[in-house]
């Protein structure tokens, strides 16, 4: 069996088949470290698109291995900038389903509009960090240890950012029961 230094040489020779053993080492360990999810598949593709589109530019001195994994974890964190990006709330059904008794009046349409333009305010006024576990763990209903896996850190570091997250929504938001 080659080693990953020598199948990346063969790579940057022109040997397609290297590429193959490469993946084939690799995505399912890629896929675990990014979480497991539909999700973790499309980053470990968009992983390899980069790995060998920038293959020219990789170090053989340096690990294949390391490197992979970095562009990997670059590209979560990408691609959950763009989640947080798409997460706009005033697209978003999560707070267009705020009933009341009082649905059929038009004041209270300007008063959900209110505390949905509040809601995504306060969380926009989130630190990135604090933002992207709020989304992760709310949004896309990932459990701490998939976002800790994703994000690259501890589970205590996840519950630490979503404690916060919530402490400052908490004070940010009137407390009006309703919100």
């Amino acid at each position: 069996m080659k080693s990953d230094e020598e199948l990346v040489s063969a790579y940057k020779k022109g040997d397609s088949e290297a590429s193959v053993e490469l993946v084939g080492r690799y995505r399912d360990r890629l896929c675990i470290f990014l979480g497991g999810s539909s999700d973790a598949v499309d980053t470990v593709q968009e992983t390899f698109k980069k790995v060998f589109k920038n293959i020219s530019s990789f170090n053989e001195s340096r690990s294949f291995k390391s490197w992979l994994f970095q562009i990997a974890r670059n590209c979560s964190i990408d691609a959950n900038r763009k989640s947080i990006s798409r997460f706009d709330l005033l697209k978003s059904d999560e707070l267009t389903d705020i009933e009341d008794d009082s649905m059929d009046c038009p004041s209270s349409s300007l008063t959900r509009a209110e505390r949905k333009k509040m809601v995504r305010e306060a969380i926009s006024s989130l630190p990135e960090k604090q933002r992207e576990v709020l989304d992760l763990a709310y949004f896309q209903g990932k459990s701490y240890p998939q976002i800790a896996r994703q994000l690259n850190c501890s589970v205590s570091s996840v519950k630490t950012h979503m404690s916060r997250a919530v402490q400052k929504l908490a004070r940010i938001l009137p407390d009006e029961g309703g919100l």
